[in-house]
């Protein structure tokens, strides 16, 4: 079993590198820290994709890194066997680390993956499986435009947002706030989780992983 710092890459160059990759038959539990000492400013947007080739539906994180904002740091993840930990930077110097424990797979993994594009009420996790669990959320932005933003409201619910218990509100936006994290949620085995999308300009992806119980 893996544990500390199981992956890290420092960019010499702009571009898309893979970091990590969770190995057959492992689950992991991960930090990803990401930090910019170049002494410029840096745009750097962290993937968790399937494959080697991530797109904006596996964002996790966007955000410009500067004299002011040096890094950022998403805890916890849990990644399934096969994916891959990934980012991209518009510059060298950006330094990004993968800690965390690797354990034997288990058949309980939860993990949903979503890009919304519009304003609209969306199920994020719809509890298929009917069982009680904890789960991990996460929602960004996925553009480097500046005038990219998005209202969301998420919500705890066994039918819609109407009927349901608000959880979490937060404007993103490219300049500000650009991603959220809840870490822990205890779900029932009726909850659905669903994010409310308004005033929406350009995409919003989102990540739901963790297990079931019982």
């Amino acid at each position: 079993m893996a544990t500390g710092t199981l992956a890290a890459h420092k960019s010499n160059t702009s571009g898309t590198f893979n970091v990590y990759t969770v190995p057959t038959g492992k689950t992991t539990e991960a930090t990803v820290s990401v930090v910019n000492h170049s002494g410029v400013s840096a745009t750097v947007v962290l993937y968790v994709s399937p494959t080697n080739s991530p797109t904006d539906i596996h964002t996790i994180q966007v955000d410009t890194l500067n004299t002011a904002n040096y890094g950022y740091e998403r805890v916890p993840l849990i990644l399934k066997a096969g994916e891959v930990v990934s980012y991209s930077t518009t510059t060298s110097g950006v330094d990004v680390v993968v800690s965390g424990v690797e354990y034997a797979s288990a058949s309980n993994e939860i993990k949903v993956q979503q890009l919304i594009t519009g304003n609209t009420e969306t199920v994020i996790y719809d509890n298929s499986v009917a069982k009680a669990g904890t789960v991990n959320i996460c929602a960004s932005i996925v553009s480097n435009l500046i005038a990219d933003e998005c209202f969301i409201e998420m919500y705890v619910s066994a039918s819609d947002a109407t009927n349901g218990h608000k959880i979490l509100q937060q404007k993103l936006q490219r300049t500000g706030v650009t991603g959220i994290e809840k870490a822990g949620l205890p779900i029932s085995s009726t909850d659905k989780i669903i994010l409310v999308t308004t005033n929406i300009v350009g995409s919003v992806s989102t990540r739901v992983a963790g297990y079931t119980k019982g």
